[in-house]
């Protein structure tokens, strides 16, 4: 596992490029989160192991976005960092997604990538549809007719399912009363 010192860090933002995508890094430090929080880039992690809460909460204070990838789930006290700073941190790789966690990540200021979750709570569901802009599901591959009838009434300008979903008919009536467009980028993408 690479190490970036806080040295190196304020090099790489020195570059003053707008954002910065670090692949190595299984965890982040103390020292690296207190830069990145006074920085003013985007932050992509992609392969994160774990985050402690209190690189969460140094990250939390930043007003810039920070993608922490590679993070599967998180503690209740991951939770309760987050959720009580309503943070720019994006979360794409859970593959579990409480209410909570949801509501937070629906007042972020950009669209929404869920790249592993395969399955959308009904309570989650009614979360993200207050969210004002795009929802993305990878590998979303069921969809209950409360979660539809809940994403129906989503504020974005649209959805968007990558993979076979399976879905009742009237989850499928649900989805026609979307204002917004859906996009199935598998042909068969729903089906009951």
């Amino acid at each position: 596992m690479q190490e970036l010192d806080e040295k190196t860090t304020r090099k790489l933002i020195a570059k003053r490029s707008f954002s910065r995508t670090v692949e190595s890094l299984e965890s982040i430090s103390l020292p690296l989160a207190r830069v990145l929080a006074k920085s003013s880039i985007f932050v992509t992690f992609r392969n994160l192991k774990t985050l402690t809460p209190e690189v969460a909460q140094i990250l939390s204070g930043s007003e810039s976005r920070i993608t922490l990838g590679g993070l599967e789930s998180l503690t209740d006290e991951l939770e309760d960092v987050l959720i009580r700073h309503r943070s720019k941190i994006v979360l794409p790789d859970l593959i579990t997604l409480s209410p909570r966690v949801a509501s937070a990540m629906a007042e972020l200021n950009d669209e929404l990538h869920f790249d592993r979750l395969e399955a959308l709570p009904d309570e989650a569901a009614v979360e993200l549809a207050s969210h004002p802009f795009v929802l993305k599901f990878f590998r979303l591959n069921s969809l209950s007719d409360k979660a539809a009838s809940a994403l129906s009434r989503h504020r974005g300008e649209s959805i968007w399912f990558f993979h076979r979903l399976r879905i009742s008919d009237q989850g499928i009536e649900s989805l026609s009363k979307y204002r917004g467009t859906l996009y199935c980028r598998n042909p068969s993408a729903i089906h009951s």
